[in-house]
Order: structure tokens, then C-alpha cells, then sequence
């Protein structure tokens, strides 16, 4: 079951009453909806405002209520070590330690429990470098990986060479962050940060926003790329195949704006950044067209915001169908 907001991707019900029995379980006292509310603002997904985040908080609530987990007063028997339970985990955890860290690990599939895990996710370019290897495909087994291991896979990936990636020089590394980032320099750690903040959707590349954006792609229920099962060419053609479906738009037969093609049900397992960060790479490789929208007075300004892309000097709005 979903909680749906005015936009995808949707709130997983299920997930958001483990949040919210997670925000009672460990307060020493009882907290009043709006503190509900407040405390878990950060978590509510960009297309959800103020009342449909109230509203989905007071039904999970209600949901608790009435399944006996919460109590009349929105409490929790049993406190933090309940909370604990319920996702997986055991011990007695603060809210902080659940919200920075238990939640945004869950998203990266790392269990509540995994104590040895937990422990290498320190520091931003530990959280860096797990959630560019997640979105990239190249950490799918074992422990954290280290951000140079996840730079020296993606300079393996988009050489297309096979076997354990080598040790690669920085310049080489900032070479191939730049080619994913499509824009933006420095240093390969601030490329990388860049990445995996376009990567989750996050406003920033500091960790709290990093770890804010995990939950709520947990919250989703958004599930990361498996290595090589979306390879540039098959992310073009189910492009290609969600234009065919596209009925004209505003601008005529042949140009679909970005937002509409993301709604496509070929894309719910992407967030819209995701999104747009394939679709540049598919343009740059001459895969699919990308073009302006310059007459857009009869469109509606929330689908043209909604569709920007900007790339270096230009700014795209919208996908022309046909092979380029």
C-alpha cells in the first residue's frame, strides 16, 4: 500500500508508520501531531507540501493507533528498544542514531544490525561513496566500499574494462566523475559528492542532506539500479518506447517535455534527478534529442520548471521523438 502525494514517487504506508512509531518510540514523553509533523518535516518527499505531510502523518498515526502499537496518548510500549525491533535492529537507540543512521542505511540496504557496516559509514565521503556506488552499480556486495574503490570502478565502467579496477590517479578520476556529472570541477571528492547528490535528489552535498534524502527514498520504497541491468543503450529504448506512448502535447506531435516522459510507468523505480541525469548522458551519447522549449506562454510553468535540465550553457525542456 502507497500514500499518494500530488507527484510520484509515492510514500510507502508501511514505512512511514515505522517512522512515526520510530519518532514515539523514543521521545520520554508524548508528542503532540504538529511535533510529529516538525520533527519529520525533512523526511517528506519535495512533491509533498505542508497538509498532504500532515495528513499522511496523522493516518500513519491512526494506523498505529489502531493496530494496538500506539496508545491513545501516541505512545509506545516497550520505547526505543521496540523501535529498534521493528525495523530489524536490537539495542536501545537514540531518535538521532535511528534517523541518521539506522533509516539512511536501510536505504542503502544495510541492515539495521549490521553493526561492522554501520561503523564504515562515517564521514561524508564514506556516505558519498555508498550511495554513488549503489546508483552507479558498482557496490553490490559486501561492506561499504571506500570512495576511491567506487571512483577506480567507475573509471573500470566507462572504460569497459572487466576484472578488479586498478588504483587510478586523481586527474584520471575527476575525468570520469566529470563525464557522469555532465558539469562541475574540483577535486574527484567533490565530484563525487555533486554525483551522489544528484544521484538521492538532495538539496546539498553535506551529509545531513545526504542522509535526509536516503530516508526518503526509503520512505519510497525506491530501489537502486542492479550492475549492468540498465545500461545506457536499454535506458534509451525504454525512452524511446515511453515517447511512443506519449499523446501530443502543447508543443505538437513531435516534443514531449521531460516531466511527462518521467511520469511514464517505465520510470517508477526513478526519481526525477535520477532521471534527468540519465537522459543527459543518453543526449550526450546521441541516444535520445534533447531540445528547448522557447514558446512556452500557453504551457504550464510548474511542467516547465518541472522538465528543466540545464547543461552548461544550455537548458533542456523537453525530448523529440524519433531516432536521433
Amino acid at each position: 500500500m502507497t500514500v499518494s502525494t500530488s507527484d510520484r514517487p509515492a510514500l510507502v504506508a508501511a514505512r512511514l508508520d515505522d517512522l512515526v512509531y520510530a519518532r514515539l518510540a523514543t521521545s520520554p514523553r508524548p508528542l503532540a501531531h504538529a511535533a510529529v509533523v516538525a520533527a519529520l518535516r525533512a523526511d517528506a518527499p519535495p512533491t509533498c507540501d505542508a497538509l498532504s505531510w500532515s495528513t499522511a502523518i496523522f493516518e500513519a498515526t491512526a494506523r498505529l493507533q489502531a493496530s494496538g502499537a500506539v496508545d491513545a496518548r501516541r505512545q509506545v510500549e516497550g520505547g526505543a528498544p521496540a523501535a529498534a525491533k521493528r525495523l530489524g535492529g536490537t539495542g536501545t537507540p537514540s531518535w538521532q542514531r535511528l534517523h541518521q543512521r539506522i533509516l539512511p542505511a536501510l536505504a542503502l540496504g544495510i541492515d539495521a544490525d549490521d553493526t561492522r557496516a554501520h561503523d564504515r559509514l562515517v564521514g561524508r565521503d564514506a556516505w558519498v561513496a555508498a550511495i554513488v556506488g549503489r546508483a552507479r552499480g558498482v557496490w553490490t556486495e559486501g561492506g561499504p566500499p571506500s570512495l576511491g574503490a567506487v571512483c577506480d570502478a567507475l573509471v573500470w565502467q566507462g572504460l569497459g574494462l572487466a576484472g578488479r579496477p586498478r588504483r587510478t590517479p586523481g586527474e584520471i578520476r575527476a575525468h570520469f566523475l566529470g563525464q557522469l556529472l555532465g558539469a562541475g570541477g574540483g577535486a574527484p571528492e567533490r565530484r563525487a559528492a555533486l554525483l551522489a547528490a544528484r544521484e538521492v535528489g538532495a538539496v546539498r552535498a553535506d551529509v545531513r542532506a545526504l542522509r535526509d534524502a536516503l530516508v526518503r527514498r526509503w520512505l519510497c520504497g525506491l530501489r537502486w539500479p542492479a550492475a549492468g541491468t540498465d545500461s545506457l543503450a536499454s535506458f534509451a529504448q525504454r525512452v524511446h518506447l515511453a515517447l511512443g506512448r506519449a499523446s501530443a502535447g502543447p508543443l505538437g506531435p513531435r516534443k514531449v517535455f521531460i516531466a511527462d516522459v518521467w511520469r511514464d510507468a517505465a520510470f517508477a523505480d526513478l526519481p526525477l534527478a535520477a532521471f534527468k541525469a540519465q537522459l543527459l548522458e543518453a543526449h550526450r551519447a546521441g541516444a535520445v534529442r534533447l531540445a528547448r522549449a522557447d514558446l512556452v506562454a500557453a504551457v504550464e510553468p510548474a511542467l516547465v520548471h518541472q522538465s528543466a535540465l540545464p547543461h552548461l550553457e544550455a537548458t533542456y525542456h523537453v525530448i523529440e521523438k524519433g531516432q536521433p
